[in-house]
């Protein structure tokens, strides 16, 4: 139920997501996402066709992460790599694994021009509240993952709360936590969170 993780061991169902150094050689039997992360933008577009050799492997279940950060450069070639990526979920009919940071509102103009086709997952996601409602009336099959550094804050639980119940996730990410601890703190059940793992990724 780990909707996210770069940690290269742990309990399954889990979604490990590869390290920019792997995209030439995944892991053996783990299911995997693969893309360019808003950090390493750099590698955009060499990277591409070793991308699109990924995306059709059989343990691929997701196309990112990728996305928008405003406290990185290049905000135009991370648009340019988000299109691409977004164009390739829905090729491959894929969910879309979202890293956003100060960028909802590129997010949502976004969406407001362009119909999304496939699950969408917002990774780590800290809010802004307001934002949910938002972007799930332009994308209503939209997935939010909690990770412990936003289930750790004060308002964390109002924030989880505003997510209906059947689009929530929990995830390590890169945290070094069991995902039974994240479990924890998110106070959900570990069937819900089955549940929704795989709907998100269609599994």
């Amino acid at each position: 139920m780990d909707a996210h993780t770069h940690r290269a061991e742990g309990h399954h169902p889990r979604a490990y997501v590869l390290a920019a150094t792997e995209l030439m050689a995944p892991p053996d039997h783990e299911k995997f996402c693969a893309g360019i992360h808003p950090w390493h933008i750099s590698g955009y577009p060499a990277q591409k066709p070793d991308l699109f050799k990924l995306f059709s492997h059989r343990n691929c279940i997701g196309i990112g992460e990728t996305g928008l950060d405003r406290l990185y450069p290049h905000l135009a070639l991370q648009v340019e790599s988000l299109m691409w990526h977004w164009d390739k979920a829905e090729d491959f009919e894929k969910p879309l694994i979202l890293h956003l940071v100060k960028s909802s509102s590129d997010i949502l103009a976004l969406l407001k021009k362009r119909k999304a086709r496939t699950h969408w997952i917002f990774h780590d996601f800290q809010g802004p509240a307001d934002v949910v409602k938002r972007i799930l009336k332009l994308h209503p099959q939209s997935f939010f993952s909690f990770g412990p550094r936003g289930l750790a804050r004060s308002d964390s639980r109002h924030l989880w709360e505003q997510v209906p119940a059947h689009l929530r996730l929990i995830e390590t990410d890169d945290s070094g936590l069991e995902i039974e601890a994240v479990l924890k703190m998110s106070q959900a059940s570990p069937e819900e969170m089955s549940k929704n793992f795989h709907t998100a990724f269609s599994l």
